[in-house]
């Protein structure tokens, strides 16, 4: 079995914008999607993850985390693909936004699960040689 890859990020939610990417190389399944709420501030937001492949970018594909507006600091809000397999494609990423801004600064750590699919060099279209 393919290990298990972990990309995290730290960044505040309180503006709506493109915070985060995890490139895919070689492809990826991605296995789960947490958010640890570090800030001291209540206000909430929606975070979406959106699958990019080539120039197709999804809306919240790969998963939306929402983060309520009460003071949840220390706790993380998981989600788990609905079939337990998103798939992105080799050349591909999973871009991290925050479509619902928080109404105070609110920091969060922002972790992908993810599995290398492990596809060659010489396979993938979307690999050049520099």
């Amino acid at each position: 079995m393919k290990q298990k890859n972990r990309s995290q990020a730290f960044f505040d939610v309180q503006t709506a914008a493109d915070k985060w990417a995890v490139a895919c190389p070689r492809g990826a399944e991605i296995l789960e999607l947490n958010c640890t709420i570090l800030g001291t501030d209540a206000g909430g937001c929606t975070i979406k993850f959106d699958k990019l492949e080539g120039a197709t970018r999804g809306d919240g594909d790969v998963g939306v985390l929402t983060i309520p507006a009460s003071n949840l600091i220390g706790q993380t809000i998981q989600e788990i693909p609905a079939n337990g397999l998103v798939r992105v494609a080799a050349g591909g990423a999973v871009i991290i936004q925050v479509t619902v801004e928080g109404v105070a600064s609110l920091l969060v750590c922002v972790e992908v699960v993810w599995r290398d699919l492990g596809e060659s060099d010489a396979n993938t279209t979307a690999v050049t040689a520099g």
